[in-house]
């Protein structure tokens, strides 16, 4: 089996600038901090640097943070269950599941003039390595390539979404390509995992609602055999 070579000079000649209103959903005390200005911007840095646990473009011995966020909020909220369902399932399944885990979803803009785009050419002849479901490798070797070169973000496309493929996220590298909204757009949403068959967020003001089946989870093998127990 062949694996993905991009060197971190092949790497500088798919840079391309990005900017666009990304989405994150954060749990909801750890979002208390976010305030306009000045502080807020810091604050969001400090967020960037402290996210270090290992993930998709981040081994765990990294010395950068990565920033990851999404081009859609349903996009956001997938990924949020995903891992949710993760943890319920594989790390706590005695742990009674909330009937309404609140978390706050809010909006920064990326404005990276160094972004690799890997759902576009060149990059995209190696998507089947960049959307592996729980192997990150690949992608850890690229981000630390990416780093080299300079590389302030990362596009990528989303594999916890119903149609692969279909809705992009960021990996935002470097806190420089961040800029703290004024207006956060800043919404509290609850998520319940109580149900046997799907997830569910309801916004608490306009009561807008995102459904996810937890089958189109079970493409990840570690949630193949998923089954959460009744609640009662």
């Amino acid at each position: 089996m062949s694996y993905p070579i991009w060197t971190a000079d092949a790497l500088r000649s798919e840079i391309r600038p990005y900017r666009g209103v990304v989405w994150r959903f954060q749990h909801a005390t750890g979002i208390e901090f976010l305030c306009a200005g000045a502080i807020g911007q810091l604050h969001l840095n400090k967020l960037l640097a402290s996210v270090k646990y290992p993930s998709r473009f981040r081994r765990g011995d990294a010395q950068g943070g990565v920033f990851y966020a999404a081009e859609k909020l349903q996009t956001a909220a997938a990924e949020v269950t995903f891992y949710q369902l993760l943890f319920f399932y594989l790390e706590s399944p005695d742990i009674v599941r909330p009937e309404s885990k609140k978390f706050s979803a809010f909006s920064v803009t990326i404005d990276a003039q160094r972004t690799i785009d890997l759902t576009q050419p060149n990059l995209s002849r190696d998507q089947l390595a960049w959307t592996k479901l729980n192997d990150h490798t690949d992608c850890q070797n690229l981000a630390e390539q990416a780093r080299i070169a300079e590389v302030q973000a990362i596009r990528y496309w989303s594999v916890r979404t119903q149609t692969q493929c279909s809705d992009a996220n960021l990996a935002v590298l470097h806190p420089s390509s961040l800029e703290f909204n004024e207006n956060l757009g800043r919404d509290d949403w609850y998520l319940n995992l109580r149900s046997l068959t799907q997830a569910e967020w309801r916004e608490g003001r306009s009561g807008e609602k995102y459904t996810f089946s937890y089958a189109q989870f079970q493409r990840d093998p570690r949630l193949k055999n998923f089954a959460l127990n009744a609640v009662s």
